[in-house]
């Protein structure tokens, strides 16, 4: 989805940054705000948030 994303956005002009830091670790997400000095729009991948938790849920029935 990141690329699909980005190549959405690119002839917008729209300044991107595709980052795969993990953003649940506080300082991460400190540094990359400090990097990039402003965010409009962050776009966060759940996947892992998902798998830990919808995936498993069809093993209950």
């Amino acid at each position: 989805m990141g690329r699909d994303l980005m190549e959405l956005f690119h002839p917008e002009r729209a300044d991107l940054l595709a980052d795969d830091r993990d953003l649940i670790v506080p300082a991460a997400a400190e540094s990359l705000v400090a990097e990039v000095a402003r965010v409009d729009v962050l776009i966060a991948n759940l996947r892992a948030m998902y798998e830990a938790t919808v995936s498993p849920l069809h093993r209950l029935a």
